[in-house]
This record gives structure tokens, sequence and C-alpha cells, in this order.
């Protein structure tokens, strides 16, 4: 049995050298305490790639972590800040006072269109966190895998941002470092508790899709679907005409079943392209005809508001610590002040030791299904007791 004290800490260096960058979030970890962890992460960016091993094995061996896991991203999060561009390296460890950590890595298996990997027990109720390689692991296919097969299962974390290739992506587990499919750690006997907020807001009226094919919507609501988008451009206000001028998205309602359908009723994806000589509009999704959309615009005000109202609902218990998943499209590029987001968490739940990264697509458990998402901050919060 694997005795500790159970805490959380979050640690930060911008230090560019793998040894001065390791040094300093390792004096981070000795003061405050130094009792070796359940489980150690370290988030990194792409210039940290050629000594990822290195430091994490460093990190791993110092600390006397349990378990350690690692991943290489294009922005990383710790010690109460949002860097979205490197280097930049942090620290996250954590003992439960309760349950434990079971780390593995999955793959997928294309022949048997299966997965390999998951922990065994993964059946009974538990979280799973994952850091996922966008090339080599099909994600949404897995999320669907263990929604039939682990209907206990939650599931949250990301894609891990500024893979441009396959066999790009680095995740470290206790000693081996893999470049494809997925990094899992599966939470068991703990009370984790995940908020999913998004970053569009709906525009227009919602519709019903009526012919499509792959990720090509022909016609909605009977019409050719690019004529439904430019009704909707003559509905909305001026000043939704230049949030729409900063890209255009589509909701796909999560239960159809609603009389009516609001901000975080919908999978938001990006409307990508038009083939004008049908009228079709073009999504970076599957598409089927019976689906419910709406047209989405990304908004801060709207993103602000959804991220204080989850944290609202969750705040006034004790939580241990926490992990963040940012869509890579929120920070800066959404809102005027660096980490807003995670400046929000601290604000609503108090000086909790978060780290976590910016992803390219985030996961998490929203009306009965783990699903993918876009433009959501992911937050999974570990409580105390």
């Amino acid at each position: 049995m694997y005795n500790h004290i159970h805490y959380a800490l979050s640690a930060l260096s911008r230090r560019s050298s793998w040894r001065s960058a390791g040094k300093e979030l390792l004096d981070a970890f000795y003061l405050k305490g130094g009792e070796p962890p359940q489980l150690g992460i370290l988030f990194a960016t792409w210039e940290f790639r050629r000594h990822f091993w290195d430091l994490a094995e460093l990190l791993q061996r110092e600390t006397g972590a349990y378990h350690f896991v690692g991943v290489l991203s294009k922005g990383i999060i710790g010690d109460g800040a949002e860097v979205e561009a490197g280097p930049a390296a942090s620290l996250w460890v954590g003992s439960l006072p309760q349950g434990s950590f079971s780390p593995c890595h999955i793959s997928y298996l294309p022949e048997e269109q299966s997965f390999h990997g998951l922990v065994e027990d993964a059946s009974s109720a538990a979280h799973l966190i994952l850091a996922v390689d966008p090339y080599t692991f099909p994600c949404e296919r897995f999320l669907k895998w263990i929604n039939r097969l682990y209907p206990e299962l939650s599931a949250s974390g990301g894609v891990a941002s500024g893979v441009n290739s396959p066999f790009e992506a680095a995740f470290y587990l206790n000693g081996e470092v893999y470049t494809h499919g997925a990094l899992g750690v599966l939470v068991q006997g703990a009370k984790v508790r995940t908020i999913v907020s998004q970053g569009c807001r709906p525009v227009g009226k919602y519709m019903v899709i009526t012919q499509a094919e792959e990720n090509i919507i022909y016609r909605i609501g009977g019409k050719p679907a690019l004529e439904k988008l430019q009704e909707m451009l003559l509905q909305v206000s001026f000043k939704e005409h230049l949030l729409l001028g900063k890209g255009i998205h589509l909701g796909i309602a999560t239960n159809a079943a609603k009389d009516s359908f609001h901000m975080g009723d919908f999978l938001v994806r990006s409307v990508v392209g038009v083939y004008e000589p049908e009228g079709a509009l073009l999504v970076n999704d599957y598409v089927r005809p019976g689906l419910t959309v709406q047209f989405h615009v990304r908004d801060s005000r709207a993103a602000e508001n959804d991220l204080i109202r989850h944290l609202k609902a969750v705040c006034g218990r004790n939580y241990l610590g926490g992990l963040l998943f940012l869509c890579h499209g929120r920070g800066r590029q959404l809102f005027s002040e660096p980490s807003h987001d995670l400046s929000l968490v601290h604000r609503y739940l108090g000086s909790i030791p978060v780290g976590g990264f910016f992803s390219a697509g985030e996961i998490a458990f929203l009306d009965g299904k783990n699903r993918f998402h876009n433009f959501t901050a992911v937050l999974t919060l570990f409580e105390e007791s």
C-alpha cells in the first residue's frame, strides 16, 4: 500500500534550458513540502521536445512520484499563469485523500477497429484524464467506444496542440516516451468534478438538417444550407455581424428533444467552406439528416459569463487541485487580458493548484455522454473528501 499525505501543488518555469527549468520546478516543489506524490504531471511546450525525456525523468526521480506522466503542447498552464507561447514547463503533483491514479498508454488498432491499453478495471465508476495525438488516435471514435463499453466512466482532457504530423506527438509515462495514441490517467475512488464552459453562443434560430453526406450539409429545413446561412445574416445585429466576420460556427444539439436551446446545449463545429454549385456548407465533422443545429459565434463576453456561471455552481467546496484544458482559440485570441480563464478559476475557487495545456479539441462529459468539444474550457477538480 502506498502511504501518502494528500496534497497538490503546481509550479511553472519559463527557462529555456531543460536543466534550468527542472531546477526551478524542483525548487518550488521542495519549497512547498517535497512530499513524494501519487502522481506527477509535466506539461511542456515544444521547445523542450529534444530533452523531453530528460526533463520528465529528472522530475520523476527527484519528486519520488509513484507515477509520472507528461505531454508536449503549444501552450501550457501552471502556477497561476496561462503560457500561450514557449519556452515554458509546468509541474503538477498530487496525492488523493482517497482513491488512486492509474496511468496508461492507449493505442488504436485500425485493423481491429478497437483500442488497446486502457486500464482493465475501467468498467468501475471512475474518471479518465486524456491527452491525445490528433493524427494517430481517433478521439471521437474512442469516446463512442467507452460510452458503449463503460457507461459509468467519465472523461476529460484535450488533444495536444502544435502537432503537425503523425508520430510528432510526445507522451511520457513512467520512463517511456510514446509518439502516438493517447495518454490516460484513470482516477478511481476519488471525488472528481468536471465543468465544460463554452466559448461560442448561438445566433439566429435552431434548424434541422434535411440532407447531408459526410461533412457536407446540402439542405437545412428543406432549403440549401447556404441560403439558410444568408437568411441568418439578415436577422442578426450589427455586433453579431462583426463577430461572424471572425468565423462562422455551427452547433449540433446534444439533445434534440429539448423544447428550447441555449448556450451549452450544442457541440460547436467550424464552417470551413462553401460548395456554391449545390449551395452546401462544409463543416469539420461528420453530419447526418435529422440533426438539430444552430449557427454560433465566438463571443468573449458570453464565454466569460458562461465560465463564471459554471464556477459559481461548484464553488463552496474544498478542492485539492485541478487540471485545466483550454482550446487554443481561447487565451489572448479571445480575451484581451492574459491568463483570463485561470484567473476566473482562482477568483471563484481560491488559489488551488491548477496545471494543464492549450488543446486542439477538448474532452468532457455532457448530457450523459463523453463528447468531443471545440472552443471550450474544461476544468477537472479533485475534491478534498
